[in-house]
């Protein structure tokens, strides 16, 4: 995707992996012409317009904007700062609480949104995932983030140079090498992983107990699970494998009409994501079924302590 800020059109793409040699190809793209020239309309100066780490957009024009059917790694993580209303602290006040740790981290590229946002990429952290990188961004600074922006392949983002705080030539790297985790960022995730186990407990004491009861009823006592998991509002879908069983569990179930239910047990995911969610469902529903069955969900249930 590549957008162009303060009222310039919005042009769609898929990103895919491309090879160094396809690089000249993409400098000269049409997308990416079209694109620079809409800047150009919009009076902007083109300097440092053409940014895009480990991708290459496909010409075209695709109807959902967050198309990622083709997301790659860039090794990079893209940290999304809203500015939510009411909120007294601004993003060049974020920008200064982030600034001194540059080196430490791995800090290559900062530019404030139009909105009153900041966008700031790192390079990502040995041993976490995505959603863990994200957390631990949380743990150091106090701030939140948005979890459905990722990671940079996901978009090029085309915005004004005054908009640019900080840049580093490491931000056009391919796959840089991750950070080392600091002894005072294990503590943090060690803790973080505790704090987490202690809630798992306490839901535990007051827990139903619920077992599998073959293929009795199993619409009703799917239901009743989900329906536990959303009063709780806990996350079981961390795991991408638990979640594309999660998913064959509700189609074997409830076929197509099950998408709702998807729904209701993937959005507290952190990185949830609607439109990624319904076309996930939608090809499960095409896929030949694999042999899982409810009592793997009440299993997931039970690792998180909502049931027993």
């Amino acid at each position: 995707m590549i957008y162009i800020s303060e009222g310039a059109n919005i042009t769609n793409c898929v990103v895919v992996a491309r090879t160094k040699e396809e690089e000249k190809e993409l400098r000269d793209s049409y997308e990416v012409k079209r694109s620079v020239d809409n800047a150009q309309n919009q009076k902007m100066k083109t300097r440092n317009y053409y940014r895009l780490v480990n991708g290459r957009p496909r010409p075209g024009v695709l109807k959902e904007w967050r198309d990622t059917t083709n997301l790659v790694e860039s090794g990079f993580l893209l940290l999304d700062w809203d500015r939510k209303p009411g909120m007294k602290i601004t993003n060049l006040e974020v920008w200064k609480l982030l600034k001194p740790h540059i080196k430490e981290w791995g800090i290559v590229h900062a530019e404030k949104s139009a909105r009153g946002g900041l966008h700031v990429t790192v390079v990502r952290t040995e041993n976490l995932s995505r959603v863990e990188n994200i957390r631990l961004m949380e743990l150091r600074t106090g701030l939140k983030f948005d979890y459905a922006c990722q990671d940079v392949a996901r978009s090029c983002f085309l915005v004004p140079n005054k908009y640019v705080l900080m840049e580093s030539d490491a931000y056009y790297e391919d796959f840089p090498t991750p950070l080392q985790m600091s002894a005072e960022d294990q503590l943090l995730m060690e803790q973080e992983r505790e704090r987490l186990q202690q809630e798992v407990e306490e839901r535990r004491k007051t827990a139903p107990v619920v077992n599998y009861e073959g293929n009795t009823d199993e619409e009703s006592q799917l239901l009743h699970i989900i329906q536990l998991i959303v009063n709780q509002q806990v996350d079981i879908t961390a795991d991408y494998h638990n979640w594309i069983e999660i998913g064959f569990i509700i189609t074997n179930i409830m076929g197509i009409a099950g998408e709702s239910l998807f729904h209701e047990v993937s959005r507290f995911y952190p990185g949830y994501d609607y439109q990624e969610t319904s076309r996930t469902y939608n090809n499960l529903t095409r896929t030949t079924r694999r042999e899982v069955h409810l009592g793997t969900l009440i299993y997931l249930a039970r690792q998180e302590g909502v049931v027993r």
